[in-house]
């Protein structure tokens, strides 16, 4: 806050007393030429304690774990709105039935077409955000940043991966009786779920129990 400012503040202050007494124009004018005029520190005014104008320190620079905090928020909130997209695209895709697993004999060819297409999405879009969270996990687990810190960014991290894995389930149970296996996604199945183990046990604080991920 500048001298200025500082000057503002005070002067509202004493227009606004308790006692409801205003002064002349003429003494407010001499009042703020006075603060105008001080040196860095002012001691009392009419009543009114002031502030030091030197003791007003501008607001600390964002250090860099702040801004890993709030890039992480906003890369999390953005993957998060990506995952709920594809979950209603793939719900809607299903919506031909209310009851799982269903018959793919019993579908219409465009409704048929239309859901492989929306379970194929949210399949690549399950094995390409497992690939990114175990970098991400990673990332984090080397950097220099305080534990209390880290456990922090984990703890963002689980809420994400939580939030998530409840629409990529539906991959399970959205499907035909007759499914073909499919590796590559068991596979981040698989290390969706150790990468999110690993996370909790970050939290935790027992991570030298874990074997490198």
């Amino acid at each position: 806050m500048s001298r200025r400012c500082c000057v503002i503040v005070r002067v509202v202050a004493y227009f606004n007393r308790p006692d409801g007494l205003r002064p002349p124009d003429r003494t407010a004018h001499q009042t703020v030429t006075v603060f105008y005029s001080c040196g860095a520190r002012i001691g009392v005014l009419l009543g009114f304690p002031l502030l030091s104008c030197s003791s007003v320190t501008e607001p600390a620079a964002p250090s860099a774990f702040d801004k890993a905090r709030t890039g992480l928020w906003a890369s999390l909130q953005k993957h998060l709105s990506t995952v709920y997209a594809a979950e209603k695209d793939f719900r809607a895709a299903t919506r031909f039935t209310d009851t799982f697993p269903f018959s793919a004999a019993s579908l219409e060819p465009q409704q048929l077409l239309d859901y492989q297409h929306q379970r194929a999405v949210l399949r690549d879009l399950y094995v390409d955000e497992t690939t990114q969270l175990d970098s991400l996990v990673k990332a984090v687990r080397q950097k220099s940043y305080q534990e209390d810190d880290k456990k922090l960014l984990f703890l963002m991290i689980l809420g994400y991966m939580d939030l998530a894995e409840t629409v990529f389930a539906l991959l399970d149970t959205h499907r035909p009786t007759k499914q073909e296996p499919d590796e590559e996604m068991q596979e981040a199945a698989a290390r969706f779920e150790r990468v999110r183990n690993f996370v909790r046990l970050n939290i935790r604080g027992i991570s030298g129990l874990l074997p490198r991920v």
